[in-house]
């Protein structure tokens, strides 16, 4: 497979971060996502199977996953929300979605690494269930749609935040100067007393400016490093 080429190719010491997509997101490309919304009311037996199938699909490839010993991390990747909330009602995910999530959780704690889950939007409505499904980090924390120092302030102490880095107006259209000033305003802000890491608030998309992915990494390593002194 891919993840063992992958793992032949490490050098000692690294480790690969792994995972699975999204189960919400697949019941709803499934569907369709009017057609998802209308079930919900009109065939809640319909919905329970999608989950379930869909659910123990994806819980089967994380077992497998974890049965590596290359692998340092999992990530979990699903858009639950948007930028004004969650795309359904927490109550659904709660009955639907939730269970498969916190088995995950379990099983990357039994094993002692890190569970880390990727969605973009508004979370908070959610956000202690997420903590209680066992995810250990947060990405990549859309700007547009939470303050990454009010989440410091909340859940600092149970979840690290990953990303944060606008990736419209700093990463693609700014200049490098301003991608420093912003990674160093970041790591000012939320890195001391550990908990973050910088990236991207979505993704490093193919129009993100070379130079300033750079910047991005030339100024972490610049400002990033403990005790945080800026």
């Amino acid at each position: 497979t891919n993840l063992e080429e992958c793992a032949r190719c490490l050098y000692p010491g690294m480790k690969i971060i792994s995972g699975v997509g999204g189960i919400f997101t697949r019941v709803w490309r499934i569907m369709g996502f009017e057609t998802l919304c209308y079930a919900l009311v009109d065939q809640p037996d319909l919905v329970a199977a999608m989950f379930r199938r869909v659910g123990e699909t994806q819980l089967e490839v994380f077992r497998r996953i974890l049965e590596m010993d290359e692998i340092g991390a999992m990530w979990y990747g699903d858009d639950l929300a948007y930028t004004e909330g969650t795309m359904i009602d927490p109550k659904i995910l709660r009955r639907h979605l939730f269970p498969y999530l916190k088995e995950m959780g379990d099983l990357c704690h039994d094993k002692g690494i890190p569970y880390i889950i990727h969605s973009d939007g508004d979370l908070r409505l959610i956000m202690e269930d997420l903590i209680e499904c066992g995810f250990d980090a947060i990405h990549p924390v859309e700007p547009k749609a939470m303050d990454s120092l009010q989440l410091k302030k909340e859940y600092g102490d149970r979840l690290a935040l990953l990303g944060n880095i606008e990736i419209g107006e700093i990463l693609t259209l700014g200049t490098p100067e301003q991608v420093e000033a912003e990674v160093k305003a970041h790591i000012r802000a939320l890195a001391p007393g550990g908990g973050y890491a910088v990236g991207s608030s979505n993704t490093v998309a193919y129009y993100v400016k070379l130079e300033n992915f750079k910047a991005m990494i030339q100024a972490t390593r610049k400002y990033g490093r403990y005790p945080i002194s800026l």
